[in-house]
């Protein structure tokens, strides 16, 4: 069945327009959630400088896919465009409210990848994976259980939820993806140096962490990470590494 309606894309917050997909379904148009900062799989992955893709409309990933709420449209945004956290609390204050007529019209979520930054099919995979299963999630599952959360309480909630989806596409989806020949991206590890021990971590449940402490570029064979080490190292990179896929690398200086 062929759903159609008025695509609403403009939902960042710093660009005041975020009021506008709710305007348009409280007066009883059918509408389609496409939101750029959740959706739009040409946005890079991250700011780091080897990622492909736009950021006109800040970073879209997996996690942040996951975090789209249909029907609390200005809670989907946890980070700015400049990547600083989003109060949570504050988001809906003074904004259209979706009306009971409003929530009707809202018929479905959409992704979108535009072509200008595709220089092959590879890279129409990257894009779109892992990016996917957050859009498949939200259109399976529209009101999660941190939905109607507020404050600490909505903060646990979330990253349970996170936690739990991203072990499954370590476990399931990557897997498959991997079995399919399809080029997904993996998001490179967290680093952290405290009190002279390198810490390091991942969402990928089953990836390998390796690093160098002397600035070369982590291989498959490079040290893997397991736990917190002494290390000294003015440079640090690091990468991860699974089922043959490997991330862009992770530089601390």
């Amino acid at each position: 069945m062929r759903i159609s309606g008025i695509c609403c894309w403009n939902t960042v917050p710093e660009w005041k327009d975020d009021e506008v997909p709710y305007r348009i379904a409280n007066n009883g148009y059918p509408t389609i959630l496409c939101n750029v900062n959740n959706f739009y799989w040409d946005m890079t992955y991250d700011v780091h400088p080897d990622e492909r893709g736009h950021n006109w409309g800040g970073s879209v990933d997996e996690h942040k896919s996951f975090a789209m709420l249909p029907y609390h449209v200005y809670r989907s945004v946890r980070a700015g465009l400049d990547e600083s956290p989003v109060h949570l609390e504050l988001a809906e204050e003074g904004k259209t409210v979706l009306t009971e007529q409003g929530r009707a019209s809202i018929v479905g979520v959409q992704g979108q990848l535009w072509a200008e930054t595709i220089r092959g099919p590879q890279w129409v995979e990257y894009y779109m994976f892992p990016k996917m299963f957050g859009l498949i999630e939200r259109g399976w599952n529209a009101h999660p259980d941190f939905e109607e959360l507020r404050g600490e309480e909505e903060e646990l909630v979330f990253h349970k939820e996170l936690a739990h989806y991203y072990r499954k596409l370590g476990e399931k989806e990557f897997p498959y993806l991997a079995q399919s020949d399809v080029n997904f991206r993996l998001p490179y590890p967290g680093l952290c140096l405290r009190d002279g021990m390198l810490y390091a971590n991942t969402p990928i449940y089953g990836a390998e962490i390796r690093y160098t402490t002397d600035g070369t570029v982590p291989r498959e064979d490079s040290a893997l990470w397991t736990e917190p080490v002494s290390c000294v190292s003015s440079c640090i990179q690091a990468k991860l590494f699974y089922l043959g896929k490997q991330s862009v690398t992770a530089v601390m200086q």
